[in-house]
């Protein structure tokens, strides 16, 4: 089973809302405004992680006949219409501190959106992350944002120039274990800071910066991710369906969230 990572665009003020919002739930109907679709949903929040697990499928596709497959003969169908059996899977990972989203389906952006929406009363939007520099820098005009995570380790702590060090005890409490900046961009050409974005990424790869994420805006207007923490943004787990043709939840959970734990 492939999983596909996007990023989560969500507010600082909304994404404490989600993260208050979700509740552990066994079970919940959920019905897509004005589709056939219906949706039993089961959510957990794990140490890390929020885990959706969603079964569904079209209320409307009906059989007046069914097949005997034993036999070779038709029968009437004896399910009301009313039951509807939820053949479908999908199997959604969501890490609320990183902004991530990890979806066993990579066209139901709309439908967790649309349902975190409903849910929660919070408005996110979920984007690719491109997988390379030469590919965001070809979609991406404009650059937007600038988000920096540094860490307080060893490469940061000799350098006389770390924030870490330049601010030890500026305020009289211990310094903290990462920081987080965030720089703001206003007309900024994506192909003018190549240089400085190569520098963010050699300083990554010296220790200095955990995360680098760029997010610019296309012709249009849309936003788009790159981030060079994370290059890879499919995730492979080893699952196989019973003989129902049907994923087991519990080892599609165990399984992808082991790969999380050493992925991220």
């Amino acid at each position: 089973m492939l999983f596909t990572m996007f990023q989560m665009i969500i507010s600082d003020e909304d994404k404490a809302s989600l993260g208050k919002s979700l509740k552990t739930e066994e079970s919940s109907v959920y019905e897509n405004k004005g589709g056939n679709y219906v949706y039993n949903v089961r959510i957990e929040l794990l140490d890390k992680y929020v885990w959706l697990y969603f079964e569904y499928d079209n209320r409307r596709l009906y059989g007046e006949n069914v097949l005997d497959t034993d036999k070779g003969v038709m029968h009437k169908n004896r399910r009301p219409k009313k039951n509807v059996e939820l053949k479908q899977q999908l199997f959604v990972v969501i890490d609320i501190e990183q902004e991530r989203i990890y979806s066993s389906d990579s066209q139901k952006k709309t439908l967790i959106k649309n349902y975190l929406l409903d849910v929660t009363n919070v408005k996110i939007d979920i984007k690719r992350v491109y997988s390379s520099l030469d590919d965001f820098e070809m979609n991406v005009k404009m650059l937007k944002k600038v988000k920096l995570t540094m860490l307080n380790n060893m490469t940061n702590n000799l350098d006389p120039q770390s924030i870490f060090v330049r601010e030890t005890n500026k305020f009289g409490l211990d310094l903290p274990k990462r920081l987080c900046l965030q720089a703001e961009y206003d007309g900024v050409m994506v192909n003018k800071v190549r240089k400085v974005v190569e520098n963010l990424r050699r300083k990554k790869d010296q220790g200095y910066y955990n995360d680098v994420v760029l997010i610019g805006t296309d012709e249009e207007g849309f936003e788009s991710i790159f981030d060079f923490n994370h290059l890879t943004k499919n995730i492979q787990i080893d699952v196989h369906k019973n003989e129902d043709d049907r994923f087991d939840e519990l080892e599609v959970k165990k399984e992808i969230i082991r790969k999380l734990d050493g992925y991220v």
